[in-house]
């Protein structure tokens, strides 16, 4: 039939669409510093640095608040539309015009939102302003449970594949329902014991923010990768994320980088090292974790922080500098070519690259060197005093464990260990990483929308092969 009552659940799937993807964008326009307030993600505790005096208390008490928000006592708002609403969608609006007689017009709409929404969801990666940030920095609740949470849902489902005997089904049940009754018996009995720990801290004068704060710590994470990533991005990121950070975070937050760089320009790695350090005066607990290479540069970085983690067979150290050039002066006169030089001060051009070297100049650049790694070793000594900077100082490089004995280091172990021991103390795990350029986010788009008309016309070219009558019946191969 195609009278007025067919065509309302279009128009309400519709219309059910278009206030989702409103709420989606009102979502994600805010701050992101006003949506941690709201779901107690600025939050945390003093227990690295002992000012907590109950420190297990507190530890306790971040465990208990984990798991009800597991349960689903408190859960933070962060909607993330699905792109199967929008496939639905748009099934919805072909099976009406095919199977039930709908209007064209209340399947356009149909449609319409449909694609709205597929697009969205496909374009969601490359949207600078995801998760309501300003649009310089994404990102990402890095939580085990957030990060598994489809893979574990997927591992249940293959689970029930297996067919057990029907008493054994039974019995299983109902050992899992007595299990289920316990732990929720438990949990409730551990939120008790946290709503009285909450009241007697506010009864004591403490703030409500003050209080979420020491409840859910945040630990923002971001990576340093001068290897695989261009070297100007990563020093943009940091300088982002360093910014960022000390803008938004309290007092209880910390900070950790995961490090990767055998070095590079000491003008670089100098300002970059400048940034970290805006984070120690900040007060903010800092740890940098090398799970490959924190050299030359990259030591210069790591030694910054509170906590330095390497991984086994990471290579640490190399506290020197080089320098060289290359001379073609003698090519030039073999070419019978004149090249003039012309320089105003004595130190100028201590090093040339096409006219003959002088000694002075050589010993002029040596002592150049020199004060380089002078201010090198001034820097990792003041950073890390136990540090024997003599003995450390000649260029050499070590595995975690030989860095270890010479204190260039505090801990062997590698990052994902630091993570999942922090999440267990109750800190929510932020990833940090820089948003796509305008480029990147027409290309998500226009392969998106390219996407969505090729699958359009597979759709259309299968229905014309297998429902041809139907497809003819309602006049299908007028549309393009």
């Amino acid at each position: 039939p195609r009278g007025r009552r067919s065509a309302w659940p279009c128009r309400a799937a519709a219309l059910a669409s278009m206030v989702v993807l409103a709420r989606r964008h009102a979502a994600f326009a805010g701050p992101w510093s006003a949506r941690a307030g709201a779901c107690c993600r600025r939050s945390g505790g003093d227990a690295q640095d002992g000012a907590c005096p109950d420190r297990e208390r507190w530890l306790a008490m971040r465990r208990i608040a984990r798991e009800a928000e597991e349960a689903g006592a408190w859960r933070a708002p962060g909607l993330r539309m699905p792109s199967p609403v929008g496939l639905g969608l748009l099934a919805l609006s072909v099976l009406g015009r095919l199977l039930w007689g709908w209007r064209a017009s209340l399947c356009a709409a149909c449609f319409g939102a449909g694609a709205a929404l597929v697009v969205a969801s496909v374009a969601e990666h490359g949207m600078p302003s995801t998760h309501g940030t300003s649009g310089r920095l994404r990102l990402k609740l890095a939580n085990r449970r957030t990060r598994f949470r489809g893979e574990v849902r997927q591992l249940g489902a293959f689970s029930q594949r297996h067919r057990l005997p029907s008493n054994v089904a039974v019995l299983l049940s109902s050992a899992g329902k007595f299990a289920a009754r316990d732990a929720e018996a438990a949990r409730e009995e551990r939120e008790g014991e946290l709503w009285r720990h909450v009241e007697q801290d506010l009864s004591a004068g403490m703030s409500a923010e003050e209080l979420q704060q020491r409840l859910r710590p945040r630990l923002f994470v971001f990576d340093f990768d001068s290897v695989a990533a261009s070297g100007s991005s990563q020093f943009e990121l940091l300088r982002e994320a360093v910014s960022f950070i000390i803008t938004t975070a309290s007092k209880h937050d910390e900070v950790l980088v995961r490090l990767t760089s055998s070095g590079g320009g000491a003008g670089d790695y100098g300002l970059a090292t400048a940034q970290l350090k805006r984070l120690r005066t900040a007060g903010i607990q800092l740890t940098v974790c090398a799970d490959t290479v924190a050299a030359s540069g990259g030591y210069m970085l790591a030694c910054v922080a509170n906590r330095v983690v390497a991984a086994p067979f990471a290579t640490i150290g190399s506290i020197g500098v080089v320098a060289g050039l290359p001379n073609f002066h003698r090519l030039i006169d073999k070419l019978d070519v004149e090249f003039t030089q012309v320089t105003a001060g004595k130190h100028k051009r201590t090093a040339n690259v096409l006219v003959p070297n002088t000694e002075e100049g050589l010993a002029k650049f040596k002592e150049d060197v020199d004060s380089m790694h002078a201010a090198f070793k001034d820097h990792v000594h003041e950073s890390r005093p136990s540090v024997d900077i003599e003995a450390v100082s000649t260029g050499e490089a070590w595995l975690a464990v030989a860095a270890r004995e010479r204190n260039l280091i505090d801990e062997v172990g590698i990052s994902d260990d630091v993570l999942s021991a922090k999440e267990d103390e109750g800190f929510d795990i932020v990833h940090l990483r820089l948003a796509p350029r305008k480029s990147e986010v027409s290309l998500s788009l226009s392969t998106a929308g390219s996407a969505l008309g090729a699958l359009s016309r597979l759709a259309t070219s299968v229905w014309q092969r297998l429902l041809p009558d139907r497809v003819q019946a309602f006049g299908l191969e007028r549309f393009p």
